[in-house]
């Protein structure tokens, strides 16, 4: 887990352009939105990791950043505009917060990656010995 974000608060009202700032009394608070940025990269950590990515994502690649940064924007600002005075029922939430889904269920999937980083190698059908897993078919089965 991280205590840092791929995204910033300018990144959240690019998605809410009616927030002028975050303060110490906007609600949310300055410190709540920052807890949304983690919150939100932490998960794009745990996505990445689904679809065999080492997180988090260097700094050397800065394709991928930009791309994560753009993703947590999203992501945070569903989360932002949750906990806004309107909550749940404001319309930028539920828009945000279908985007959100879709885009760490393509990240999960491998329906999207990151042009600048190589995922790691596929190690789920590898036993302990180093054999690969037998591979069972309904042909082997019913036999």
């Amino acid at each position: 887990m991280r205590d840092f974000a791929y995204a910033s608060y300018a990144d959240i009202q690019a998605h809410l352009s009616f927030i002028p700032t975050f303060t110490a009394t906007s609600k949310p608070n300055a410190t709540q939105a920052h807890t949304h940025l983690v919150d939100a990269s932490n998960q794009l950590d745990a996505a990445l990791s689904v679809a065999n990515y080492g997180t988090p994502i260097p700094t050397t690649a800065t394709h991928a950043l930009e791309l994560l940064r753009s993703w947590a924007g999203v992501g945070a600002g569903a989360k932002v505009a949750a906990a806004m005075p309107l909550g749940k029922d404001s319309k930028h939430a539920e828009a945000l917060g279908k985007e959100w889904e879709v885009i760490l269920g393509q990240i999960r999937k491998g329906q999207v990656g990151l042009p600048d980083v190589a995922q790691l190698a596929d190690t789920s059908l590898v036993r302990a010995g180093g054999n690969p897993s037998p591979t069972f078919t309904r042909d082997a089965i019913e036999r």
